[in-house]
């Protein structure tokens, strides 16, 4: 992934490695974390959400049946809160309250 801010870019600018040219992404996954061309991080940010979601029902039905609170807080600590949280020092500085699209 090339980050500059050159709206024009020729073909002759073009990066190879081993005279292989190396091909232009919109976002790369690196460590699951979602590294954008533009470094928003809509992305990443969607997904990780996602991610959280699909846990939350978890944490409901273990609510169903009626589990200890403080077992139902340290799982939900532990199974959601460590996807939030993955990767923060990255992205958490350009975050706002609202993601810009």
């Amino acid at each position: 992934m090339i980050l500059d801010n050159l709206k024009n870019r020729n073909a002759e600018d073009l990066v190879t490695i081993n005279n292989i040219p190396v091909s232009s992404v919109i976002y790369y996954k690196y460590l699951g974390i979602i590294i954008q061309d533009n470094l928003k991080w809509n992305l990443h940010v969607e997904a990780q959400v996602k991610k959280a979601n699909r846990r939350v029902s978890h944490v409901r039905c273990l609510k169903k049946t009626q589990i200890d609170y403080k077992l139902l807080c340290l799982f939900s600590n532990s199974v959601i809160s460590s996807v939030l949280t993955y990767g923060i020092p990255s992205w958490f500085a350009r975050c706002d309250k609202k993601l810009n699209q």
